[in-house]
């Protein structure tokens, strides 16, 4: 199977997926504002799209595979989907960790400091619309994606 082919189909069905060849997308290479083109994966539930909190991608295939779907014998059940997407990238913005991202909402004066620090400290995941909150700060800034490129590498598409 040629990654063209898999691109043009975007769901991976679960019989190819040992045929997915390697994909390169060195997130490291990403900088605030300037485009940015990558292949990504993403695991998911099907008919799960919440995109108020962005769509979760990531350069890695055990990654994706593990966060929306748990684990392969899911995905050969049929139970879940896996995706793979070329995307572009016009203003993204690039930072190593949810504390950095929620900073920078502060800073803009899009999040309050109470809000932001209680996601800060207390742990955004802690906070239920914790994510949304930073989407939403995000799109208003007028950003398409953020691209975490530290440790976890992920990005969130904003679209």
């Amino acid at each position: 199977m040629k990654l063209t082919d898999i691109l043009e189909s975007s769901v991976i069905p679960h019989n190819k997926i040992n045929e997915l060849p390697p994909i390169s997308c060195d997130l490291k290479t990403a900088k605030t504002g300037q485009t940015f083109s990558c292949t990504l994966y993403r695991g998911q539930y099907k008919n799960i799209h919440d995109t108020s909190r962005g769509l979760f991608f990531t350069p890695s295939l055990s990654d994706a595979i593990n966060y929306g779907t748990y684990n392969a014998n899911n995905l050969a059940r049929g139970k879940n989907q896996l995706i793979v997407k070329n995307f572009r990238f016009d203003n993204p913005f690039v930072c190593t960790s949810t504390n950095e991202a929620l900073q920078y909402l502060i800073d803009k004066q899009v999040v309050t400091k109470a809000i932001g620090h209680k996601l800060m400290y207390e742990g955004a995941y802690a906070f239920p619309p914790a994510e949304r909150i930073i989407a939403s700060g995000f799109r208003q800034l007028g950003f398409d994606a953020i691209i975490y490129n530290k440790g976890l590498d992920e990005v969130v598409v904003l679209r």
